[in-house]
């Protein structure tokens, strides 16, 4: 869904039965325009959530979870699916210290768009090759494992070897880091 697309932002507010309110920011590739989609999240079993689009998108649904995160100074991952792992350091700036922290995502396929896995980090500039590979290595060993909902993920090793950087440049005046 994101291959076009470019400064994708992410924003989850919390609302009354734990639900969310899930808004996505991004630019198509060629447009300083920034486009959104609302909904709102409500939690299924223990990390899995179901979204419903907001307004025109209320027709739509897409079931996620959460498959595990990480950083903020901790060194192990917390992952429900991907186990323990020892994942990533914490990046050095110039500044000090900056976080690489992350969250991997399992989606169901849809009749809009295919199963998938987005890895999400709080660095506009994404994670580190070294975290990026250890994830990736962590989850192609998960391939066969059922999600939340007692289902088959289906063909994770293939879903993992479609994972690709989102492009993000300074091009979101709205953005203020």
């Amino acid at each position: 869904m994101w291959k076009n697309k470019r400064n994708v932002r992410i924003a989850y507010t919390r609302l009354p039965g734990n639900k969310l309110d899930d808004l996505v920011t991004y630019q198509n590739m060629e447009s300083t325009e920034v486009k959104s989609v609302h909904g709102i999240d409500t939690p299924k079993k223990d990390g899995a959530y179901l979204w419903r689009g907001k307004g025109v998108l209320k027709v739509a649904s897409s079931k996620w979870e959460v498959l595990g995160w990480g950083g903020g100074g901790s060194h192990v991952a917390q992952t429900p699916t991907l186990g323990n792992l020892q994942i990533g350091d914490n990046a050095h700036t110039e500044d000090g210290i900056e976080s690489e922290q992350w969250v991997v995502t399992y989606f169901a396929k849809t009749r809009f768009t295919p199963a998938g896995i987005d890895v999400y980090s709080r660095k506009r500039t994404g994670l580190s090759p070294e975290t990026l590979e250890m994830l990736m290595q962590a989850l192609a060993g998960l391939d066969g494992r059922e999600s939340r909902d007692a289902k088959p993920i289906d063909d994770l090793g293939r879903l993992v070897d479609q994972i690709f950087q989102v492009r993000s440049d300074d091009a979101r005046a709205d953005l203020v880091e």
